[in-house]
C-alpha cells in the first residue's frame, strides 16, 4: 500500500493556501488545496482525504456550512475537519464548529508544530483504517471463496450418497430376515445413517445458497410471506394442535423465497418444541422502530437456557437429543445468514418452561 497520504486544506486567500501549504510540507503527504468550500466539495467527491483542514471564514458558504453538508454525504461524512479560524474565539462558536463536526478548532496565527502532530495523527489513523478495509476486503473474498466450494460440495456428495441409500434400503427390504437379528441392525444404523446425512447435507446446501446466490430484493408483503410459511407447515401445524396468529405485518423491501425460509424456520421450531400436554400457541407481530421492523416470533414452548443463547446459532449445534426433536441443527444458523443477507440480526429471548421468542430486524428500504 502507498504510504502517501491526501489531505486537503480551503482557504478563501491563495497566500493563505501557499503559507500552510509550505508549513505542511512532507514527503508523506500530497497536499490539495481548495479556495472555496464548493471547490473542497468537489474534491472530496473525487478522492479520499484523510484530513481537512477548513478556513471559518469564507464568502458564498463558510467553513461550518462546508462541513455540515459534509455529513450529509456517504463519501465525505467521516473525513475529519480541523477548523482554523483568526476570530470567532467566543464559546458559542467555537461549540458551532464542533456541532458541525469538526474534530479540533485551531487560532491563528498557528504554531506549525502542533498543525503538523495533529495532521500526522490523523493521517496514522487513515493508513491504519485502510490496512484493515484492505484485510477485511482479504477475509469476504476468502469466505465467499469458502462458501461457494462448501455449496458445490454439498451439491456434489448429494447424488453419491442418494446411490448408497437407494442400495442399502434394497438390500434392507430384500434380506431382511433372512441374515440374524445383529445383521438387521447393522443394516438399519446404515440406512438411518446415510439418511440424517442426506438431511445434512441438504441443510448445508440451504446455508450456503443464501450466501453464494443472487438474492432477489423486491417489493415484499410479509403478511403474504407468515400465510406462505404456515400453508408449508399444515400438516405439523395441525399434528401438534398448534394455533399460529399474526398481527398486522409491512410490506418492505427483501427476497421474498428467503423471507418465507426464514418464517418457516422459526414458526417451525416454535411448533416443534412444545410442552408436552399442552398445544402450541405460536404468534407473529413487528414494530417499527426508526428505518427498521423488529418481528417476533412468540411461543409457549419448552424455552432456552440463556446460557446456550449464543451456542443455537452455530451450525449444526443442537441442545436436545434427535430422538426427542428431530432435525439437522441448521435451521437457526440459516434463519441468521437469511437475516444478514437483508443488512438485519437475529436474537432471542426466553425462560426455561415459559417460552420462547426469536426477534429479527428488516430494513424498510431498498437493499440492492
Amino acid at each position: 500500500m502507498d504510504d502517501k497520504v491526501d489531505i486537503l486544506i480551503v482557504d478563501d486567500l491563495p497566500e493563505n493556501l501557499v503559507a500552510m501549504e509550505a508549513m505542511l510540507e512532507d514527503e508523506q503527504l500530497v497536499i490539495h488545496k481548495a479556495l472555496s468550500g464548493n471547490e473542497a466539495l468537489g474534491l472530496m467527491l473525487e478522492r479520499s482525504f484523510a484530513v481537512v483542514v477548513l478556513d471559518v471564514q469564507m464568502p458564498v458558504m463558510d467553513g461550518f456550512e462546508t462541513a455540515k453538508l459534509m455529513r450529509t454525504n456517504e463519501r465525505t461524512k467521516d473525513v475529519p475537519v480541523i477548523f482554523v479560524t483568526a476570530i470567532d474565539k467566543e464559546k458559542q462558536h467555537i461549540q458551532k464548529g464542533y456541532a458541525s463536526g469538526a474534530v479540533d478548532y485551531l487560532f491563528k496565527p498557528i504554531e506549525p508544530v502542533i498543525l503538523k502532530s495533529k495532521i500526522r495523527i490523523f493521517c496514522e489513523l487513515y493508513r491504519r483504517k485502510k490496512i484493515i478495509e484492505e484485510q477485511l476486503c482479504t477475509i469476504q473474498d476468502k469466505n465467499r471463496e469458502l462458501e461457494q466450494f462448501a455449496y458445490m460440495a454439498a451439491h456434489d456428495l448429494r447424488e453419491p450418497l442418494r446411490a448408497v441409500t437407494l442400495y442399502l434400503e434394497l438390500f434392507a427390504k430384500r434380506y431382511r430376515g433372512q441374515l440374524d437379528d445383529k445383521a438387521d441392525s447393522f443394516i438399519h444404523y446404515a440406512v438411518d445413517g446415510a439418511k440424517r446425512m442426506d438431511k445434512l447435507i441438504k441443510g448445508l446446501l440451504h446455508y450456503s445458497r443464501v450466501a453464494v446466490a443472487d438474492a432477489s430484493f423486491t417489493s415484499v408483503d410479509t403478511s403474504k410471506v407468515f400465510e406462505e410459511a404456515v400453508s408449508n407447515l399444515d400438516v405439523a401445524i395441525r399434528e401438534s394442535g398448534a394455533v399460529v396468529t399474526r398481527e398486522e405485518l409491512p410490506t418492505l423491501t427483501g427476497d421474498h423465497t428467503l423471507l418465507v425460509q426464514l418464517f418457516q424456520n422459526l414458526l417451525s421450531n416454535a411448533v416443534k418444541f412444545g410442552q408436552s400436554g399442552t398445544a402450541p400457541e405460536v404468534r407473529v407481530s413487528a414494530a417499527k422502530k426508526q428505518k427498521e421492523w423488529v418481528f417476533s416470533v412468540s411461543d409457549n414452548g419448552i424455552g432456552i437456557d440463556p446460557k446456550y443463547f449464543d451456542r443455537i446459532f452455530a451450525m449444526f449445534q443442537r441442545l436436545n437429543t434427535r430422538d426427542e426433536y428431530p432435525g439437522s441443527g441448521i435451521g437457526l444458523a440459516l434463519c441468521n445468514r437469511i437475516a444478514e443477507r437483508h443488512h438485519g440480526r437475529l436474537w432471542v429471548e426466553s425462560v426455561p418452561g415459559k417460552g420462547t421468542t426469536f426477534y429479527f430486524t428488516l430494513a424498510e428500504g431498498d437493499k440492492k
